[in-house]
């Protein structure tokens, strides 16, 4: 069923209105780049994909997916993406999407994600093709990094809260998050983690990764009336109240780094 659709009714996503509205991105048809490496011994990353192309399908956008990429096949298909949103603008109808969505399910470190050659491809290579000055088109646009992979090999412990007196530790340094997104030529960038610096990320066998089924489930349920970083909070909510049980229980925190302007809606 068309977004517009699913919207009618509803002010705060109705694309009529956000056209109108100086605080929110223009609405239309986003262009979204899947890429899911190392998907045999990750198994339950083909649910995520699938979860993702069902969402992004039935919402109207152009969804191109990508499997166990190399490093060289990653940057290749990222100048591809690029060159299809360019070619795209130049056409005969001067169509513009309304925004670029980067999905990398993989293993990943500190450092970046793994391609399925085993060498890491930073953050940075994944946003640089769609910066405002590599793709002046989508200048003012929204470009989104979404991000499920480890970034660390420990494991977040939990911490107790007593209820009179909520405590912080253990909470992450949002210096120390925010500090790599400075410039102009990176405005409207969002770059949304499945965990915060150093840690590992998890998934769940025959569900998924936390991260993605939490994000999907919460899409679909506040598509219709919610912009995106509030739903992201949500997220973060959902996520943080699991718990890997065992001898050494984990967490999980997901964050965001953004220099989006504007309310982002999933409207067309």
């Amino acid at each position: 069923m068309p977004i517009f659709l699913l919207l009618s009714g509803l002010p705060n996503a109705d694309p009529a209105v956000i056209a109108e509205r100086d605080d929110c991105y223009p609405p239309g048809q986003g262009y979204v780049l899947i890429i899911n490496n190392f998907s045999q011994e990750r198994e339950a990353s083909t649910k995520d994909v699938e979860g993702l192309r069902d969402f992004f399908g039935k919402i109207g956008y152009k969804v191109n997916t990508e499997e166990d990429l190399t490093k060289d096949e990653m940057i290749d298909a990222l100048d591809m993406a690029k060159q299809d949103i360019q070619r795209t603008a130049r056409g005969k109808n001067k169509f513009k999407y309304s925004c670029f969505i980067c999905i990398v399910s993989s293993h990943g470190d500190k450092e970046g994600v793994k391609s399925h050659d085993n060498q890491t491809v930073s953050i940075a290579e994944l946003q640089t093709p769609f910066l405002g000055d590599s793709l002046k088109c989508m200048a003012g646009s929204p470009k989104m990094f979404i991000i499920q992979a480890c970034r660390g090999d420990k494991k977040q412990p939990g911490v107790d809260r007593a209820d009179e007196e909520p405590g912080d530790e253990g909470q992450p340094d949002i210096s120390d998050i925010m500090r790599s997104v400075t410039t102009p030529r990176d405005a409207d960038i969002l770059v949304a983690y499945a965990t915060t610096d150093g840690f590992k990320a998890w998934r769940r066998t025959g569900e998924g990764s936390w991260f993605l089924f939490e994000m999907l489930e919460v899409f679909k349920a506040k598509v219709q009336s919610d912009h995106l970083l509030d739903m992201l909070t949500e997220v973060n909510d959902k996520v943080s109240h699991r718990t890997v049980v065992g001898s050494e229980p984990a967490k999980q925190m997901p964050c965001q780094v953004t220099t989006l302007t504007k309310k982002f809606f999933f409207s067309t």
